[in-house]
Formats: structure tokens, C-alpha cells, sequence
């Protein structure tokens, strides 16, 4: 319960492939520490509070911006990405390929209250 733990980026980056933390009553947003897990392929943060009251769009979910410069939240690595069951809003941006990680695959947003459509 509460917010990610910004610490999670110092877990042993060789070692985390995975990290499964759905229906765990988590709050705030995706800390930019998961950026230092560089061989992280899936994550899963379903059914929690993420991401309530986003000021700036969509694209905070990926990066978080402090004086002019654009830090990523996700590493590159990730394949899958789970985010169905929080309280998402806004549009989709048409440009949602340029936000997102470069290897992924899978993205779910199920349950969520976007508009716009998928390029």
C-alpha cells in the first residue's frame, strides 16, 4: 500500500526480469528509478491507484521532466506493461509511439478512461 518505493532501482539489475506488483493498493506514479533496472522485460502494476490526477498527460507516465530535461520512468528493455485497473484519463496522444519504451510489445490499459484511438 502507498506509493513505489523510489529504492526499487537499486535492485540488482542483472537479476530483475520481472516485477509483479498488481492489486497491491499502490498510489502516485512510476518512479524514473525503474530506468536502472536495464534488464527488466515485464511490469505489472494492474488493478492499483497509479496515476490519479495527472497534470500533464499521458506522457508523465513515462517520463518526469525537471528543469527542461526529460528523465525516462521505464527502461528500454521492457517488453510488457501492465496498467489496466488504474485511473487513467485523458486522450491517447497520436504520437503514443514516440512515449513509449522501444521494445514493447504488449501495453494494457483496460478499464481506463482514454480517448483517442491506437496509431
Amino acid at each position: 500500500e502507498g506509493p513505489l518505493p523510489t529504492e526499487i532501482g537499486l535492485l540488482d539489475d542483472t537479476l530483475v526480469r520481472q516485477i509483479i506488483l498488481n492489486d497491491n493498493h499502490l498510489t502516485g506514479t512510476l518512479p524514473t528509478q525503474l530506468s536502472h533496472l536495464s534488464l527488466l522485460q515485464t511490469l505489472n502494476v494492474a488493478n492499483n491507484a497509479l496515476f490519479a490526477g495527472l497534470e500533464h498527460g499521458l506522457e508523465q507516465l513515462w517520463f518526469e521532466g525537471v528543469d527542461d530535461v526529460l528523465t525516462m520512468r521505464l527502461p528500454a528493455s521492457l517488453i510488457s506493461l501492465d496498467l489496466s485497473g488504474n485511473p487513467l484519463s485523458g486522450t491517447m496522444p497520436a504520437d503514443i509511439g514516440r512515449w513509449l519504451p522501444p521494445n514493447l510489445a504488449f501495453l494494457a490499459v483496460a478499464n481506463a478512461s482514454l480517448t483517442g484511438t491506437l496509431p
